[in-house]
C-alpha cells in the first residue's frame, strides 16, 4: 500500500521523542546533583547493575543495528541508536559513580550532563533523517546516476532524462522519461518501458519506477535502417 512506508519514519519520530524526554531527565537530574550536596554514592551494587545492563545493551545494539541495515528500516535503526544511547548512559553513569568516589563528587552530575548532550545529538540525527523521509527528500545524486546508467543499458533506450527520485519513507520512488524510436510499435515501446522498470527496480533502495515514453524520429537509410551519426 502506498502510504504504509511512511509509518516507519513516524515510529522513528516517536523514538526520538522518547530519547528527548530521557535526555531532559538526565540533564535535569545532573544539574540538580551539581547544585545540591548529594550524599556519597555507593559503588557496590550500582557497579554490578550498570555493568550488566551495559553489556546487555551492547548486545542489543549490535543485533538491532545489523537487522536495521539489512531491512533498510529507519524505525529499527532508531531503536538501535536508542540502545546505543543506553550503552553510553550506563558507561557514563559507571564513570560518574567511580569518579565521584575517587576524584570529586561533581564527577557524577557532570557525566550525566554529558550523556544528555550526546542523547540530544543522536535525537537530532534521527529527526533530520526521518523528517526527510516524510517530506520526500530528494535521492542522493549518486543513486540518480545509478538509475540513469541502469535504464540506459536496456536495448532500445535512446536517452534518459527528467529523472525524479524522491524518498517515500526509507525507499525511493522514481519517475523518469526515456527516448525510444518513434517508428517502432506501441507494443515494442511498452516492452522497452517494462524492461527499464524491471531493471531499475533491482536497485536495492528503489521501490517503484514510473516510466514515460518519448518517441523520437531517427533519420533512416533507403533500406529502412537507422543512419549512423556522422563523426
Amino acid at each position: 500500500p502506498q502510504g504504509h512506508s511512511r509509518f516507519e519514519p513516524l515510529v522513528s519520530l516517536l523514538i526520538a521523542a522518547a530519547m528527548t524526554a530521557a535526555g531532559l531527565a538526565a540533564i535535569r537530574e545532573g544539574i540538580q546533583r551539581f547544585l545540591s550536596d548529594a550524599p556519597p554514592i555507593q559503588t557496590g551494587w550500582p557497579t554490578a547493575v550498570l555493568l550488566g545492563s551495559g553489556l546487555i545493551k551492547v548486545l542489543m545494539y549490535v543485533v538491532v543495528n545489523r537487522i536495521g541495515q539489512q531491512a533498510n528500516s529507519p524505525a529499527i535503526a532508531a531503536t538501535g541508536r536508542d540502545n546505543l544511547s543506553d550503552v553510553l548512559t550506563s558507561a557514563a553513569a559507571l564513570a560518574g559513580v567511580w569518579g565521584a568516589r575517587l576524584v570529586h563528587p561533581l564527577a557524577d552530575p557532570i557525566a550525566g550532563i554529558l550523556v544528555a548532550l550526546w542523547i540530544f545529538r543522536s535525537t537530532w540525527e534521527i529527526l533530520y533523517e526521518n523528517i526527510g523521509y516524510l517530506t520526500g527528500r530528494r535521492a542522493d545524486p549518486a543513486l540518480v546516476e545509478q538509475i540513469v546508467e541502469s535504464a540506459s543499458t536496456v536495448a532500445g533506450v535512446l536517452g534518459v532524462h527528467q529523472v525524479i527520485a524522491d524518498h517515500v519513507g526509507p525507499q525511493v520512488r522514481v519517475d523518469m522519461h526515456i527516448d525510444v524510436d518513434g517508428e517502432i510499435s506501441l507494443y515494442q515501446a511498452h516492452q522497452i518501458a517494462d524492461q527499464v522498470q524491471g531493471e531499475v527496480e533491482t536497485i536495492a533502495s528503489v521501490d517503484l519506477v514510473f516510466v514515460h515514453l518519448e518517441p523520437i524520429h531517427l533519420p533512416k537509410n533507403v533500406d529502412g535502417s537507422v543512419q549512423e551519426p556522422q563523426s
